[in-house]
């Protein structure tokens, strides 16, 4: 499916669980090339601070405790991905499509939009360096931004910044837990839709340059 784009815009998709490093990895990686970055966990974070239509369903779902409908987070993806296919600049989607089924959705999106994925990063790393590296992380609900700085406000927006509710230990192991249980099999159902995608698996352990290298070494060098 993925071979029938239109275009040779390249996309890459990250994979890791909580405390993997990911976010900050994509977001230097996009500062280093004049990319777009999008991540599935601050969109829907910021969908329900702000009270929209689809953030008070997102915000249903969690007080329901039932994972979010695919249909509903292609819903939310949507505009986000669709705006940077027209900005014609390459982009790192972070955490989607999340699981099997969503990949569906995912697919006709991406199609629709004329996008090509040139290839897959998971950072793998053990729950306890995760877990040590998620303590006092901060995150502002507006814009994303993440820091372990003890401020009020964002530096980049100027909302509210506090500690993330899903870094609560319980939480946090739970959402460490499912992704181990889900990637696989959303990495195999993505190589059924594309045969010759390119998925490098990385080890996030090591410090954050050192991933940061191998991840934007890996993503360089695909042909697209």
């Amino acid at each position: 499916m993925f071979e029938k784009s239109k275009s040779r815009q390249k996309i890459f998709l990250i994979y890791g669980p909580p405390g993997a490093g990911k976010t900050s990895i994509a977001l230097e990686i996009c500062k280093r090339e004049g990319w777009n970055y999008i991540s599935v966990g601050e969109i829907t974070r910021r969908e329900i601070s702000k009270g929209t239509d689809l953030g008070n369903r997102l915000r249903d779902c969690l007080e329901k405790v039932v994972e979010y409908p695919p249909e509903l987070i292609a819903e939310v993806m949507d505009p986000y991905i669709t705006k940077a296919a027209q900005e014609g600049r390459f982009l790192i989607i972070d955490g989607y499509p999340k699981y099997k089924k969503e990949i569906p959705l995912f697919c006709n999106l991406i199609r629709e939009s004329g996008l090509v994925i040139a290839g897959v990063a998971v950072l793998t790393v053990d729950f306890e360096e995760a877990l040590k590296r998620s303590r006092g992380r901060r995150v502002c609900e507006s814009c994303g931004f993440h820091t372990k700085e003890a401020i009020s406000r964002c530096i980049i927006c100027g909302e509210k910044i506090g500690e993330r509710d899903d870094d609560e230990f319980e939480i946090f192991s739970r959402r460490f837990r499912d992704h181990l249980e889900s990637i696989q099999e959303t990495i195999e159902a993505l190589r059924k839709e594309k045969s010759s995608l390119r998925i490098c698996e990385i080890d996030a352990n090591p410090d954050f340059p050192t991933v940061l290298e191998e991840v934007y070494n890996f993503f360089k060098n695909m042909p697209g």
